[in-house]
């Protein structure tokens, strides 16, 4: 069951083999793990809001809910929660009620959001 904290949804991994990954989204994910290094274990993550300002702007942009990718310290991944393919271990940290509402299960590249990332 999905904890909510204040209207948000608190963190929540997935186990392995409830959501596929594209193997677009496995690059992104992967191109993203090799920029912020192997400290940090990359995560396809769901963010319930999200606001952006532009560097040296100071209009601020409504986003709303979104996928983007993230990084947590090893020790914040539960080890039933990693998920590896081909060496690469990543997670995915989407609250249940979000992931049961998809059709596909399946996290992919759509150019037209805003970090790239769309849940089907």
């Amino acid at each position: 069951m999905t904890k909510m904290i204040r209207g948000l949804y608190q963190q929540e991994f997935v186990r392995p083999g409830i959501i596929r990954v594209s193997a677009e989204a496995l690059q992104l994910a992967r191109d993203f793990a090799f920029t912020v290094g192997g400290r940090y274990v990359t995560a396809v993550d769901w963010a319930q809001d999200i606001t952006r300002r532009d560097k040296g702007s100071s209009t601020a942009t409504q986003i709303g809910p979104c996928m983007m990718l993230g990084g947590f310290e090893r020790a914040e991944v539960p080890i039933e929660f990693l998920q590896k393919i081909d060496g690469f271990d990543y997670a995915i940290s989407i609250p249940e009620p979000i992931w049961q509402a998809s059709t596909e299960r399946l996290i992919v590249v759509d150019e037209g959001q805003p970090f790239q990332l769309a849940l089907r």
